[in-house]
């Protein structure tokens, strides 16, 4: 792939103009993450690389963006350039090109996505982003409320990072997070859930929860889309979805002892709730209590049967193996615990089949040298 981008580099810089590589695929390479988003800054305008490329689309030419294809791969180039006047705290109502690298990366949104790399990839670091990625610190360039004040949805972009690379964010960041939490107000509910997929789908995602709660983010906002259906939600939607029942709205109302208990329900079981381990569906009366709770909140009636019947098993009686069986096969005391659980949570995150013979092949692979 280097010597494609390179190709493309070299193409632009022979026709007079600067070209750079700029941020996810830099801050990803330099990460050892593979990327394939590549990105290309240059003082060249739209027009200039239409001249230059065989194969371009204006994807983007309202921004100074234009796509080119080549050799397979798409790269996304943007002439230099400066934004202001924001609206709603989400676009820039003029765009200005300028001839100027550092003014072009000082507009950008974080440290660590304004890291470039010349033909040699050589890198260029205007804002210490490189300390940032080895420090693993999420940080604004310059003022962070002035950042989040032109874009409200740099703030979920901050926590998708986190969730996707485990780092944390710097704390004046996360303070103007808080302090311009409402700003998201003002983005459309499609563009925040897409964001809020992105940082579900992320390694870190579990802990990522907490700062929605955190940042007081109305979760729930989320899933009103028109002709959305709970069914559809995967594991992790699920989870993020429960935890938020559980520590945002339910502050809200004003609960009976019966709806306090069912509450209480699910905080143990969330709770218990591991990232390798997807507990939220080994009890099907804890997800008829949720099921509950969702509805008795939400003032409507939300049907969970269709997402009960996407379960691969409903409990742990389901199993085709149980302790008995273990013990038929000469494993006795705490092991038997050990390994039905690890029986229980392969079949749960779908990675072993509920068949007894499966079963019974997994389990005396995985545990041919243990002591019984």
């Amino acid at each position: 792939m280097e010597n494609i981008i390179k190709k493309v580099l070299k193409k632009i810089i022979d026709a007079g103009y600067e070209a750079y590589l700029v941020g996810g695929y830099v801050r990803d390479s330099l990460l050892g993450i593979e990327a394939f988003d590549i990105d290309i800054t240059t003082n060249a305008l739209p027009n200039d690389i239409v001249e230059i490329f065989d194969k371009v689309y204006l994807t983007g030419i309202k921004y100074g963006t234009v796509t080119v294809l080549i050799s397979g791969y798409t790269f996304e180039i943007t002439t230099y350039r400066l934004e202001d006047n924001y609206i709603n705290n989400r676009k820039p109502s003029e765009i200005v090109y300028t001839s100027d690298l550092k003014s072009d990366l000082k507009r950008r949104d974080f440290t660590i996505n304004a890291l470039c790399l010349n033909y040699n990839y050589q890198l260029i670091d205007f804002f210490n982003g490189k300390d940032d990625l080895n420090n693993k610190i999420i940080k604004a360039i310059g003022e962070p409320n002035s950042r989040f004040e032109e874009d409200a949805l740099r703030m979920l972009r901050a926590i998708r990072f986190k969730s996707k690379l485990g780092f944390e964010i710097e704390e004046n960041t996360f303070q103007a997070i808080i302090k311009n939490r409402d700003l998201l107000n003002n983005v459309s509910i499609e563009r925040i859930r897409k964001e809020l997929m992105g940082i579900l789908k992320g390694e870190y995602y579990l802990e990522i929860i907490e700062n929605l709660i955190e940042i007081n983010f109305d979760f729930l906002s989320c899933f009103e889309l028109p002709n959305f259906k709970i069914d559809s939600l995967n594991d992790r939607e699920v989870y993020a979805l429960l935890y938020h029942l559980k520590n945002f709205n339910l502050g809200k109302y004003k609960l009976s002892n019966n709806e306090k208990s069912l509450c209480l329900k699910v905080d143990k079981f969330l709770n218990k709730a591991k990232i390798n381990n997807l507990d939220i569906y080994d009890n099907l009366k804890i997800l008829d209590s949720i099921e509950k709770i969702y509805n008795l909140i939400n003032n409507n009636k939300i049907d969970f049967t269709l997402l009960k019947k996407k379960l691969v098993v409903l409990n742990k009686n389901e199993i085709k193996i149980d302790g008995k069986i273990l013990k038929e096969f000469g494993y006795n005391g705490k092991i038997v615990g050990t390994i039905l659980k690890k029986i229980e949570e392969e079949i749960v995150l779908r990675k072993l089949e509920n068949k007894k013979e499966v079963i019974e092949k997994f389990v005396r692979r995985e545990y041919r040298d243990t002591k019984y």
